[in-house]
């Protein structure tokens, strides 16, 4: 989490384009994906894997049912 929150402070000039002033505190966001159903990670793993499926190397999606 240490890593997400140093990496959204770096971007926070294009944080507004996510409608946020500032990037979140750790604790904030720990808080935040603390009570996240596992359910909630596949879906944008799986999200993710779709919309950049054509940039990503064929051994990385062989198996995946998208």
């Amino acid at each position: 989490m240490t890593e997400i929150c140093e990496g959204l402070r770096a971007m926070s000039g294009k944080l507004n384009l996510l409608g946020l002033e500032k990037a979140p505190a750790k604790s904030t966001a720990c808080d935040g994906m603390r009570n996240r159903d596992s359910k909630f990670f596949e879906d944008v793993y799986f999200r993710l894997v779709r919309h950049y499926q054509s940039v990503l190397s064929d051994c990385r999606t062989i198996g995946l049912t998208i």
